[in-house]
């Protein structure tokens, strides 16, 4: 026994030792690379969704709705399929916040796209190539909803318009009234190579 610790002491002992841990750490590698090599192609070749950018907005001033947005990416290396997306509700207790509200109603907003051409002067915002009739929209007292509109032309032209709103009182049916907004000029220029 004090043989071996004096070889273990002596330099060509020392060395000795440092070359066997080497060894054995080597064998041990060698029996676990295939092993982790396999873990790593297989999580290379699996899918992976990861829900992130988490951020939730608090309540408009006329609302007590809150907003949460976030990003779903698959972070692997195949398609996945979302079958499924929930909230879980982990807990929850009554509020001792305070958010003072303005009376305010909210606003819908109707979204059309509508293609100018020359020679048409009229353009039915709300018509849908699907519909032969558009269903007349009700606007009760003091109610507002917003129209956003994309206008396209496939000439370059400029076009000078305007909106106007064709309606009735219910309680005069028979007796039509025109709204008119003021005119705008809308520039569709055309299109070249940069110089």
């Amino acid at each position: 026994m004090t043989s071996l610790v004096g070889f273990l002491t002596a330099d060509a002992g020392v060395f000795a030792a440092v070359v066997a841990a080497i060894g054995l750490l080597a064998a041990v590698v060698a029996l676990l690379r295939p092993s982790l090599d396999a873990r790593r192609k297989k999580a290379e070749d699996t899918a992976r969704l990861e829900i992130a950018a988490l951020h939730l907005s608090g309540p408009a001033e006329w609302s007590t709705a809150h907003e949460l947005s976030f990003t779903v990416s698959n972070a692997g290396g195949r398609p996945a399929v979302l079958v499924s997306l929930e909230l879980f509700v982990e807990s929850f207790a009554p509020s001792g916040t305070l958010h003072r509200t303005i009376t305010a109603a909210p606003v819908e907003v109707y979204q059309h796209r509508v293609e100018l051409s020359p020679g048409k002067a009229r353009v039915d915002v709300r018509a849908r190539s699907f519909s032969s009739q558009v269903k007349p929209l009700n606007f009760e007292k003091g109610e507002t909803a917003a129209f956003v509109v994309k206008l396209v032309s496939r000439l370059p032209q400029v076009y000078r318009l305007r909106v106007e709103a064709e309606w009735y009182d219910v309680g005069e049916p028979q007796a039509k009234q025109w709204s008119y907004a003021p005119y705008v000029d809308v520039d569709f220029p055309r299109c070249g190579p940069q110089p």
